[in-house]
């Protein structure tokens, strides 16, 4: 309609691939494997290929023939071009990275671990920092460079906490849970019932996590 006014638009999906609605179902497939990111040993139903994706990473192009094995996202994809349209897929290795923060004064040297939301490597580049009066955690962000995914420290989103604002350990820890999508990692209390001030934490430099594994 040459004559008329507006514009024409093009919309492209990116061959995004959706999952048939509920009514189509077949009868549900559980995968148990590994995957470089996502929850440990807790099932995820799958409602798009790309959400796999988004949930427990992309695999990596240099996987060996084992790995490959086991890679859940990778049968994910097999598996729903098989013909499944029920899918849930289980992480069942991997370990979290950690760091415990120490107090001098208190009985219990170590009462608070900072550790990961989820198990791998990439999350060995979260850093944490305790000043006189704060506690600060670094998350990492994604950054692609010569076409190698790579995790780096994003200083932009660190999320700081005022200890003077928390009462107990437990009001602190809550904090920074409500927090942990942001930060990428979450505050334990070590002893759960235990009622001691928040306040007098260790000041340490800013430090790194360490532990975290993929167990490919």
């Amino acid at each position: 309609f040459p004559n008329l006014p507006g514009f024409v638009a093009e919309v492209n999906d990116g061959g995004l691939k959706l999952i048939p609605p509920p009514s189509t179902l077949t009868q549900a497939v559980v995968l148990i494997g590994t995957s470089e990111d996502g929850p440990l040993l807790t099932p995820v139903r799958l409602t798009s290929l790309e959400f796999g994706d988004q949930v427990f990473g992309l695999p990596r192009t240099s996987m060996t023939k084992r790995e490959k094995a086991k890679s859940l996202t990778l049968h994910m994809n097999e598996t729903y071009m098989a013909g499944c349209t029920d899918i849930w897929l289980m992480r069942a290795t991997g370990t979290f990275a950690e760091l415990s923060l120490t107090s001098s004064t208190v009985g219990n040297p170590t009462p608070l671990l900072v550790q990961s939301v989820y198990p791998g490597e990439r999350y060995n580049t979260i850093e944490v920092e305790v000043t006189a009066t704060q506690l600060k955690i670094t998350p990492f962000k994604k950054l692609v460079v010569g076409g190698v995914l790579t995790f780096v420290i994003d200083p932009a989103n660190t999320q700081t906490f005022t200890l003077a604002n928390y009462t107990y350990w437990s009001d602190l820890t809550d904090a920074v849970d409500a927090k942990a999508f942001l930060a990428k990692a979450r505050l334990i209390a070590t002893n759960p019932g235990e009622t001691i001030a928040s306040a007098p934490l260790d000041i340490m430099a800013s430090t790194a996590l360490s532990g975290g594994s993929n167990q490919l």
